[in-house]
């Protein structure tokens, strides 16, 4: 069993390592509740939305502070709407 990632299991399934079992440790996979920051390798995933029916924002792990920032504040924003349209 090796501790990695969507990335991970990719990169060992392309070496040919089609039988090791991965644990998944991926932050934003690990997300329980909203509203959330996760940082994710993968920039595809990047942004403020909802993931697996939780809101929040995903940065990528070479995001600058000032990124990580702006997501936070585009979270906190999101929220309100988000919260609002549930009737919260």
């Amino acid at each position: 069993m090796v501790a990695g990632c969507m990335t991970g299991a990719q990169i060992l399934r392309e070496c040919g390592r089609t039988g090791v079992v991965v644990k998944e440790i991926c932050p934003l996979e690990s997300v329980l509740e909203a509203p959330f920051i996760a940082r994710c390798c993968r920039s595809e995933r990047e942004g403020v939305r909802e993931f697996r029916g939780r809101f929040g924002g995903v940065v990528h792990w070479g995001a600058t502070p000032r990124t990580i920032a702006d997501t936070v504040k585009d979270v906190v924003e999101g929220w309100k709407s988000h919260a609002k349209d549930r009737g919260c």
